[in-house]
């Protein structure tokens, strides 16, 4: 399955932590530049100033950025990674939030659980 990362952090901060995570992981870590297929075995981080969401594209999963307003005076927010995971996947999403920053998660979480998926 392919990982989604969403990090509360400005842009250059983003790039740092793609590279840093990739160079201590097994799995191949980049920061998502918006349009890439999601490959099983590839971490996408969204890049800091962007929303990163899902579309899908015909049979394929594509990462789509996007400067939409701040929500949860949050850009990137995970509540829009997370809505568009839940239709995108239901009851297959499996959501993790580590931390929080203030509401940020709550809304999205409980899509992904109304879609059947687990947080």
């Amino acid at each position: 399955m392919p990982i989604l990362i969403v990090q509360h952090i400005p842009p250059m901060f983003s790039a740092i932590l793609a590279e840093r995570l990739d160079a201590q992981s097994a799995l191949k870590v980049v920061e998502a530049a918006g349009g890439e297929t999601l490959t099983p075995g590839v971490v996408y981080v969204a890049p800091g100033n962007y929303h990163m969401v899902l579309q899908r594209q015909g049979n394929a999963v594509v990462t789509v950025l996007n400067q939409l307003p701040p929500e949860n005076s949050c850009r990137p927010a995970v509540d829009p990674l997370f809505r568009s995971v839940a239709q995108i996947y239901g009851p297959r999403a499996l959501a993790v939030v580590l931390t929080g920053m203030g509401q940020d998660g709550l809304r999205g979480s409980e899509d992904i659980r109304a879609a059947g998926g687990r947080v």
